[in-house]
């Protein structure tokens, strides 16, 4: 277990480092604080069209967890990258698992996500002028990371399933968080779908904890969070599990066959 905390710990930091090569601090609040503010006070704009407040504050909350989201998914392109970039053989040489490398080095991504959805729901907050209990909000902060941290989950999963066509990864990607946004609830009720997608949404990364932060600052029923909160737990859970079972799977086939250096693109 030290070991495995170990290498957690130092993926992390080649994470941070990767990081900051790509957004520095300066950079990640301007540049960054720019796209993020755009991207979520566009789609919150359309309740603002139709003069709705409950719509507004539905779009709201759905557009903040929304950009943190798609901010997480970027740990896919990166999991991804690694594999074109030749970086697997030296995992998969060493006699552990590849599992905390990955997850520590792409973790990083997930809290960019967290810190992009709060950043959001300030920018969204102030632009609108919407009331927020404070105490509430706060209470909202470790759901938002529940949340994120599920979708971050989904992204490990979808990098595995990318691995073999690295140059399509942009595109795979954006298809799949349009995808998600769509169905899970950000900008439309998922009972707005059909019976079966309805069903199916209850199984992606989103939707329950939307629910649970939407229930929470819109003074809804305590046991609703809860309850919401928990099947979050749950889906996160399970996306994680597959996701590290893939990666395990990535690195014994590529042990026998020898497909674990690069591929084609």
């Amino acid at each position: 277990m030290m070991v495995y905390l170990r290498t957690l710990r130092f993926g992390f930091l080649v994470g941070l480092g990767d990081f900051g090569a790509v957004l520095d601090w300066r950079f990640w609040l301007v540049t960054w604080g720019a796209r993020v503010g755009a991207e979520a006070v566009f789609f919150s704009l359309l309740g603002k069209l139709i003069d709705s407040p409950d719509v507004l504050r539905f779009l709201v909350i759905g557009s903040m967890i929304g950009v943190g989201s798609t901010s997480a998914f970027w740990a896919s392109g990166f999991f991804t990258a690694d594999r074109w970039d030749g970086t697997y053989p030296l995992l998969v040489a060493a006699p552990a698992s590849i599992i905390p490398p990955i997850v520590g080095r792409t973790s990083v991504w997930m809290l960019n996500g967290v810190a992009s959805s709060l950043l959001a729901f300030a920018i969204l907050r102030y632009v609108f002028n919407i009331a927020f209990p404070l105490t509430e909000a706060l209470i909202a902060v470790p759901i938002i990371l529940l949340t994120v941290a599920s979708a971050y989950s989904a992204a490990l999963l979808l990098g595995g399933v990318m691995a073999p066509w690295p140059a399509a990864q942009n595109f795979i990607r954006t298809n799949v968080t349009t995808l998600l946004l769509a169905f899970s609830g950000v900008t439309v009720p998922i009972s707005f779908w059909p019976g079966p997608l309805e069903a199916v949404a209850q199984l992606l990364p989103l939707t329950h904890g939307l629910r649970a932060i939407r229930a929470l600052l819109d003074d809804g029923a305590t046991t609703t969070v809860l309850n919401e909160s928990g099947l979050q737990l749950l889906v996160g859970l399970g996306w994680l599990v597959v996701a590290m079972l893939l990666m395990d799977r990535i690195a014994d086939v590529g042990r026998a066959n020898g497909t674990i250096d690069l591929v084609e693109g």
